[in-house]
C-alpha cells in the first residue's frame, strides 16, 4: 500500500487506500504527506488526521513523533476522556500536524483553540470505522471546517481503510475532489 500510495500522494490527488490491518497504511499517508509538509508560522495545524479512537490517537501520535524527530513539526494528539482544558493548553505552542479522534477536534473547534483553516491534508485513517460509530456528523463538522471554499480550493484528502463497504464510495465522493485515485492492496 506503501507503494502504490506515495506517487499519487506526492502529485496531489485525493486518495482513498484500502488494505488489511497491518499492511502499512499508517506510513502509507504519513510519508508522503511529511515529504510535502512545510512550516507554518501561523501556529494552525496543516495536517489533520481523524481517527474513530483513542487507541488510534496514541499510535499515530507515537509513529509521527518518530518520524518528525529531526524537523520543527509540533505533533498534538487529542481525544476524549481527557480533560479539555489541558489539552488546550497544548495549543499554546502552536500545532502542525494533528491527530484526534472527531469529537474531541470539534470541542476545540467550538471552542476557539483551533483553526484549521491553514490545512493542506485531512486524512480519516480507518474512515468504515471512524463514520460507524456515530461519528458522522462530527467528521462533517469538521470537514465542512477544513474547506476553504465550497469550491476546488480544499485539502488534499485520503481516506484510508482495512474494509470497503459500498458506502465508503459514497464518503469518498462527497469529502474527496471530483477525481481521485483508488490504491488497494489485495491479500
Amino acid at each position: 500500500i506503501q507503494e502504490k500510495s506515495l506517487k499519487p500522494i506526492l502529485s496531489g490527488h485525493d486518495v482513498m487506500g484500502i488494505a488489511q490491518t497491518g499492511t502499512g497504511k499508517t506510513l502509507a499517508y504519513l510519508l508522503p504527506v511529511l515529504k510535502t509538509w512545510k512550516y507554518n508560522k501561523t501556529g494552525n495545524p496543516t495536517v489533520l488526521v481523524l481517527v474513530p479512537t483513542r487507541e488510534l490517537v496514541v499510535q499515530v501520535t507515537e509513529v509521527l513523533e518518530k518520524l518528525t524527530e529531526n524537523i520543527t513539526a509540533r505533533v498534538i494528539g487529542v481525544y476524549g476522556g481527557k480533560n479539555i482544558n489541558t489539552q488546550k493548553l497544548l495549543f499554546n505552542d502552536g500545532c502542525d500536524i494533528l491527530v484526534g479522534t472527531p469529537g474531541r477536534i470539534k470541542d476545540h473547534l467550538q471552542s476557539g483553540r483551533l483553526d484549521l483553516s491553514k490545512l493542506r491534508h485531512v486524512v480519516l485513517d480507518e474512515v468504515d470505522q471512524t463514520l460507524d460509530l456515530d461519528f458522522n456528523e462530527q467528521v462533517e463538522d469538521v470537514i465542512h471546517k477544513s474547506y476553504k471554499t465550497e469550491s476546488e480550493d480544499h485539502p488534499q484528502t485520503l481516506l484510508f481503510s482495512a474494509t470497503c463497504p459500498q458506502w465508503v464510495y459514497k464518503v469518498a465522493n462527497k469529502y474527496m475532489k471530483s477525481r481521485y485515485e483508488q490504491v488497494d492492496l489485495i491479500g
